[in-house]
């Protein structure tokens, strides 16, 4: 081989391997936003409903509170996994009070509240849609990131907080899910751990968490 083609090889094989660095910065970039939450989880969360909210606790049955961001694609993956929950749980099941709660910019126009994922949220059983102006109502219940699902007791006992999906958009069995199931199911358990929840950031403006 002459040192022209000698030439060509190393070329080649220095092109192949700075393609290949490519993929896998690219691919390692994906698989980060995935299986990142955008803000710390509601892990400091109190137990108890708070007592300032404006949102009445169900009487006689659990409350489940879903908080989305209206412009969140990933949100539509936790819409569908929650579908899929009230599915396992069969038509005879006694199915939560749903409370979806849409933060919104303080200032946000009316196309804010008439997004396909909100039309999506509101189509979840036994549900009405909340929109919170300003992100008070996140902020009271110190929910961060959107997909966020909480569950409470009549008793104003939560008994859930986290999410319903395995990362970022991606719809499929998730342990979220699979614990909601078994809590609405039997809510006198009690879970120690919360699953992540993988989402954008809700509207929260800073007055809403000073107030807190």
């Amino acid at each position: 081989m002459n040192s022209a083609d000698c030439l060509k090889e190393s070329r080649f094989r220095y092109l192949a391997l700075f393609w290949a660095g490519i993929v896998v910065v690219g691919w390692i970039c994906i698989a980060r936003y995935q299986f990142q939450t955008a803000a710390a989880g509601p892990i400091k969360t109190e137990l108890q409903w708070p007592s300032d909210t404006e949102i009445p606790l169900a009487s006689g049955q659990l409350t489940m509170l879903f908080f989305v961001h209206p412009k969140c694609p990933c949100t539509k993956a936790s819409i569908h996994e929650l579908k899929r929950v009230f599915d396992d749980l069969g038509e005879n099941a006694d199915l939560p009070s749903v409370v979806v709660i849409a933060s919104v910019p303080k200032e946000s126009g009316d196309n804010w509240g008439q997004t396909d994922i909100l039309r999506q949220a509101s189509q979840l059983p036994n549900s009405r849609l909340i929109l919170d102006q300003g992100g008070k109502e996140t902020a009271r219940f110190d929910a961060k990131v959107s997909g966020t699902v909480m569950l409470y007791r009549p008793q104003g006992e939560r008994i859930f907080v986290g999410g319903v999906t395995v990362s970022r958009g991606h719809e499929g069995p998730s342990v979220g899910g699979d614990q909601l199931v078994s809590l609405i199911e039997r809510p006198a358990r009690t879970l120690e751990q919360s699953p992540p929840v993988f989402g954008c950031g809700l509207c929260v403006d800073s007055t809403a968490t000073a107030d807190r």
